[in-house]
């Protein structure tokens, strides 16, 4: 069970399954920037990740992704 299922507890509480999907998102989303002329360091790729998720998009491909491309953003380097 996932603990957004639980609206009074998300984005506070973190269940293994929610700690597990952040973790694969993070493996996959630093696995493609590391091929990139400036990759993304690793504390900012995971507070994007974090910050994404505790936002609902739950799923690690897609957010991923979405870390990978906000990563890769000026706007979001601070």
């Amino acid at each position: 069970m996932s603990i957004q299922s639980l609206p009074a507890f998300f984005p506070w509480v973190m269940t293994p399954r929610d700690l597990d999907a952040m973790t694969r998102a993070y493996r996959l989303a630093m696995k493609a920037q590391a091929a990139s002329s400036e990759p993304a360091e690793s504390d900012a790729m995971s507070r994007i990740v974090y910050r994404l998720y505790s936002k609902g998009l739950t799923d690690p491909g897609k957010l991923a992704a979405l870390a990978q491309l906000m990563a890769a953003s000026p706007y979001f380097q601070r």
